[in-house]
């Protein structure tokens, strides 16, 4: 059973693509945080649009489209990151 406030998906054989997702509560701050990572996907296409891409790179400017859905409440927008990357060897987005 995952801990609270974290939710693991992950298929059964060894190619399935395997998720993580973190969301964390900041009571001093009131505000929400989360941490999202993705393994063994082929996103290439689908995140090329967004400026990630199959290229070396150092602190590359992007902006992720994110939603969030908890219940019935959904929340989205551009997520500002800074994207690293070494050709054939995948990449690392972080805000």
């Amino acid at each position: 059973m995952p801990r609270p406030g974290v939710s693991t998906h992950a298929g059964a054989s060894p190619g399935d693509v395997r998720r993580r997702f973190k969301l964390r509560f900041d009571e001093r701050a009131g505000t929400w945080s989360f941490t999202c990572k993705g393994r063994r996907g082929d996103w290439a296409d689908d995140w090329a649009d967004d400026g990630l891409v199959d290229a070396d790179a150092k602190g590359l400017p992007a902006a992720l489209p994110v939603q969030v859905r908890v219940g019935g409440f959904v929340q989205g927008g551009l997520a500002p990151v800074g994207y690293s990357a070494k050709t054939g060897r995948g990449g690392k987005a972080k805000q």
